[in-house]
C-alpha cells in the first residue's frame, strides 16, 4: 500500500487523541468493579488496585461526577460522561478516507472530533451545580409518579 505511512500517521494521531479518555474509562470501571463486594463479601482495597494502575486516571474520571450518596449514581455519571466523549466523529472521518493524498487532517479534524478533546470540553462545563440541577430534575419527575 503506497499510503501506508500516511495511514499510520493518521491512526497514530487518532490513538494519541483517544488515550486519556479510554484509559480513564477502563481504569475507573475496573476500579469500580474491584471495589464492589463479590461473592466472598470482600472487595479489593483501593491501595492494592492503585499500585498497578495510574491514580491520575481515576481522579480525572471522578471529577466528572460529584459524590452522590449512592455510589452507583457516581458510576453511572462517570460512565455516561466518558462514553459520551468516546462518541466523537474522528474515527469515521479516518475510515471514510478514499484518497489520502487529498486528506488534510489539520483542516478536516477538529479537536472536539476526538475523545480527548471532547473530554476537555466536558470538564470545562461539568460542575457540582450541573449535577445538582440534573438530580433535582430527576427527583421532581419521580415525585410525580
Amino acid at each position: 500500500m503506497e499510503n501506508s505511512s500516511q495511514y499510520q500517521s493518521i491512526l497514530a494521531k487518532l490513538t494519541r487523541n483517544c488515550r486519556t479518555t479510554h484509559e480513564s474509562y477502563a481504569t475507573y470501571i475496573n476500579f469500580y468493579i474491584a471495589n464492589r463486594k463479590g461473592v466472598s463479601g470482600q472487595c479489593l482495597e483501593p491501595e492494592e488496585f492503585l499500585k498497578n494502575n495510574p491514580t491520575y486516571l481515576i481522579k480525572q474520571a471522578k471529577k466528572l461526577a460529584p459524590e452522590f450518596s449512592l455510589g452507583h449514581l457516581n458510576y453511572c455519571a462517570v460512565n455516561s460522561s466518558l462514553r459520551a466523549c468516546m462518541q466523537g466523529s474522528a474515527v469515521f472521518h479516518v475510515l471514510m478516507i478514499v484518497d489520502l493524498n487529498k486528506f488534510e487532517p489539520a483542516q478536516q479534524l477538529r479537536r472536539q472530533d476526538f475523545p480527548d478533546g471532547r473530554l476537555e470540553q466536558l470538564k470545562e462545563i461539568i460542575s457540582p451545580e450541573l449535577w445538582h440541577s440534573i438530580w433535582m430534575a430527576i427527583q421532581m419527575v419521580f415525585s410525580r409518579c
